[in-house]
């Protein structure tokens, strides 16, 4: 993803961690990361990439529970109390050892799926899970996303394990309370911390403290609850115990500066793996650009927010896009009735869809507003 945005960055730590386990016969390294915080304006990232998308059955059922502009007043411990029962830890290693690093994990199905961070698994040849006490150690890592920080887990021959219920992260609003749960530096399990969502709609950009890899990563949550080194994979919940994100990052040179992928971005996989039991996402087959001030000024838009399908190469050559009718210099402003860059970007927003879902897409082009149905198609 290209990021050409003109503020300085600043450092962000990416919260792998070490686990200290000298008490339980092994110990492990730290895996700390560093990311750099590419802007702090929910239209000012401006992604020249392929939007290549991406809920649960009894499974499916609790992925639209979530209405986050209504809370219940639940205090942090029943919140915490509720969130930590779908919280694992999620230990990584090689020769069947778990040597390497640590991170945290939320149960996605009663019968061992985990979504966690696709950063704290990445050369793992050994997984696994750590749930109410009990280490598992038959996990594998079943798929990981290709263009977010997201990863699944299979733990195989459990069942009846309590499920996530996850929240809307659409709905969300700046000054509603927000709890994190996690493996704090890798040896403190279910550590809760509590405070606000700080902001949506962030960018940042992601590299390894080595500087081996890196990674853009749109569309973030910021939180003032504290994200510790060990926390990446984690829940961000709301006052409701609903999962409204995935904890993935924290500022090296700022204070309380957490960020947290939406969960919505994982729904359309997430409903997928439980239907087929393979990790693929959808897609819409457009490039576009965020339209923040900067692309309004360059090519004179008539209006300050949506996608922006800037010319030929926009639009895929037989992709779902192309054959619903859209064309370059089409501006798409919804995405059934959630308005791109208020309620998300527009990856975030398809996200919540999977292969062969058809959606209702707003466009802006010329002076007019269309409705194009489209039917995403396999990445």
């Amino acid at each position: 993803m290209e990021n050409n945005n003109d503020n300085t960055p600043n450092q962000i730590k990416k919260d792998h961690s070490a686990l200290i386990g000298a008490l339980v016969g092994f110990a492990i390294f730290a895996v700390i990361a560093t990311a750099i915080i590419a802007t702090f304006n929910i239209t000012s990232v401006r992604n020249w990439f392929a939007s290549w998308l991406t809920l649960t059955d009894e499974r499916y059922d609790s992925i639209h529970d979530g209405n986050n502009s209504i809370f219940n007043n639940e205090s942090v411990e029943t919140v915490a109390a509720s969130v930590m029962k779908v919280t694992v830890s999620v230990l990584v290693g090689s020769n069947g050892s778990f040597s390497t690093g640590a991170g945290t994990g939320i149960v996605v199905s009663s019968d061992g799926y985990i979504l966690t961070n696709k950063h704290v698994v990445d050369g793992a040849q050994t997984v696994a899970i750590m749930h109410n006490d009990i280490l598992y150690s038959d996990a594998q890592v079943v798929g990981t996303d290709p263009l977010n920080d997201v990863a699944f887990i299979k733990v195989n021959g459990v069942n009846g394990w309590e499920v996530a219920n996850l929240g809307d992260s659409r709905t969300l609003k700046i000054g509603q309370p927000a709890i994190a749960v996690g493996y704090a530096l890798g040896q403190f399990q279910n550590s809760v911390t509590s405070g606000v969502v700080s902001g949506v709609g962030r960018g940042i950009s992601a590299s390894s403290s080595d500087g081996g890899t890196n990674e853009n990563l749109s569309d973030m949550i910021q939180t003032d609850a504290a994200i510790n080194l060990g926390n990446s994979g984690g829940p961000l919940a709301n006052a409701g115990g609903q999962v409204i994100g995935i904890n993935t990052a924290v500022s090296a040179s700022g204070n309380n500066l957490g960020f947290a992928i939406p969960i919505g971005a994982t729904k359309g996989m997430l409903r997928h793996l439980l239907e087929t039991g393979k990790v693929e996402r959808a897609m819409l087959g457009v490039r576009y650009l965020d339209i923040d001030a900067s692309v309004v000024a360059e090519y004179d838009l008539p209006v300050n927010r949506g996608a922006y399908l800037a010319n030929e190469q926009s639009i895929i050559s037989g992709g779902p896009a192309a054959n619903a009718g859209l064309q370059a210099g089409d501006i798409i402003t919804k995405v059934g009735s959630f308005e791109v860059g208020v309620n998300g970007n527009l990856s975030t927003l398809l996200g919540e869809y999977t292969i062969g879902d058809r959606i209702e897409l707003t466009v802006r082009r010329g002076q007019e507003y269309k409705t194009f149905i489209a039917t995403l198609a396999k990445y």
